[in-house]
């Protein structure tokens, strides 16, 4: 049978995907991604916008509310509770140095008030005074007799002078404790407590008034808001719509361009399918054509004309093997076969042992065969004699001689070795010709078998990609039985 070809096991080529083979390019409609986009990032842009305005407004609601523990008011009225403790501290202290400083100017002022009455009785500060004064003799003689008598009187009221100066000091004394008490009120936490308080009392009174005016106009806010939640709903809701719409219509094309795939490799499996079975058909034709060929037809001819050759009826030294060789085959480039160099007209093939007996003169061994000619013959130098060729040697050309080896038939060593030779050459024949139409009807049998492998294997339809490597595996196991049967 022939051998295996790649025809029997066919490969499918792969759909080109490339250039206008696409089917991306055969359908239409598929969806604008920029579009899109676009359209998406416009309604993301308008739901942040209404967003803030509705922020705005859910704000200005809860102020008409009653506040909340997270509220600004909430925090704003238990930072001024806090403060007002503090301040009620600071008061208290305030008061208590208030008081003192009461107590301590009433006295001030009664001390005053004992000290400037008592000198005013006198009309001098001291009796140093008016003793300088009737001393210098500037005074009238009456002035100084009234002046002498005050004189024994202040020094009669000299203690009273000296508790008079002792006042002094304890009013001196009293301005400072004041002076000292008034420092007091002045404490700088207390005016950062207290200014904190109006700072917060101001802000509490804006957000108040807000509230209140936001009170007022809460029906209108409640509208508002139901308008900017509605547009919001909307919105939404064509931003859905549209994702919605982009994804059908993407998955409306995707699938025309499935369709399309599969509906091109359904038919490129369809073209490949019918192309392989009429590929199958005619190399089944082939196969059993070629097996309904005589078998060793080849054989038989080339022993035909090696028998015709060496009895002398025929000229022709072509055996059946170098027709074949030499004949081509339509749109196969021909072998270049080796060419062997011919002998040199009278050139006898030699034996192993011949060539040795040529080289080495002193093993000389028996003549074989009887009849032979021209061995080298061992002299007394040692030197081997030149061989001459003998008229009985049979020149065959290389091509019998490897059609005969090819038989295993042995070369005729002499023209009285050709009737061996030719007697091998009949049986070889006559055992090819008896074995050739059981030989053939083998062949035929297991061409048959192949045949009806190969229909059940492309008959499955669920058979897969890995059932025709089976079969080339078959075909492969198959040729060695073959060759040993022929063999």
């Amino acid at each position: 049978m022939p051998p295996p070809t790649a025809s029997l096991n066919p490969k499918a080529p792969h759909p080109k995907t490339g250039g206008n083979d696409r089917a991306e390019d055969h359908v239409g409609g598929k969806p604008d991604q920029k579009k899109y986009n676009d359209e998406q990032d416009a309604l993301t842009k308008e739901i942040a916008q209404v967003k803030t305005k509705l922020d705005a407004v859910r704000s200005r609601i809860d102020l008409s509310r009653a506040p909340k523990s997270d509220d600004r008011r909430s925090q704003l009225k238990a930072e001024m509770d806090g403060l007002r403790g503090e301040q009620g501290k600071f008061k208290d202290e305030r008061n208590k140095l208030f008081t003192e400083m009461r107590k301590l100017q009433d006295n001030l002022n009664k001390k005053i008030k004992d000290v400037n009455a008592q000198r005013q009785k006198t009309g001098f500060k001291n009796a140093s005074e008016l003793e300088s004064q009737v001393e210098s003799g500037s005074m009238k003689l009456v002035d100084e007799k009234r002046a002498l008598q005050e004189i024994s009187q202040l020094r009669r009221a000299q203690k009273t002078m000296e508790n008079s100066a002792s006042s002094d000091e304890a009013i001196a004394a009293d301005k400072a404790r004041i002076d000292e008490l008034k420092a007091k009120l002045d404490d700088p936490e207390a005016k950062k407590v207290s200014d904190r308080f109006d700072s917060l009392k101001k802000e509490m009174d804006a957000l108040r008034a807000e509230g209140d005016k936001a009170y007022q106009e809460r029906n209108k806010l409640f509208d508002e808001r139901r308008a900017l939640e509605k547009q919001m709903d909307e919105l939404y809701g064509k931003k859905r719509a549209s994702a919605q719409a982009y994804n059908e219509a993407k998955d409306a094309y995707y699938a025309k361009v499935q369709a399309i795939r599969q509906a091109r490799q359904e038919k490129f499996k369809a073209e490949k399918a019918k192309e392989d079975a009429a590929r199958r058909d005619e190399e089944i034709a082939q196969m059993r054509e070629d097996a309904k060929v005589p078998a060793y037809t080849s054989e038989i001819e080339d022993c035909k004309l090696l028998i015709n050759y060496l009895t002398g009826k025929s000229e022709d030294t072509q055996t059946t093997a170098e027709k074949k060789a030499g004949s081509g085959i339509a749109g196969v480039k021909e072998l270049e076969v080796r060419k062997v160099e011919a002998d040199f007209a009278g050139m006898r093939l030699k034996k192993k042992d011949e060539e040795l007996e040529g080289f080495f003169g002193g093993s000389g061994k028996g003549k074989k065969k009887g009849g032979r000619k021209g061995q080298a013959s061992a002299n007394g130098s040692g030197t081997a004699t030149p061989t001459t060729p003998s008229n009985d040697a049979v020149n065959l050309p290389l091509g019998m001689l490897s059609a005969l080896l090819a038989f295993g038939i042995q070369p005729p060593s002499g023209r009285d070795d050709v009737a061996r030779t030719v007697s091998d050459l009949e049986t070889k024949m006559a055992w090819f010709e008896a074995n050739s139409a059981a030989q053939t009807q083998k062949e035929i049998e297991r061409v048959e078998k192949l045949v009806a492998k190969m229909q059940k294997k492309n008959g499955d339809a669920g058979a897969d990609a890995d059932a025709e490597g089976d079969k080339d595996a078959e075909e492969k196991k198959d040729e060695p039985a073959a060759a040993a049967t022929e063999a």
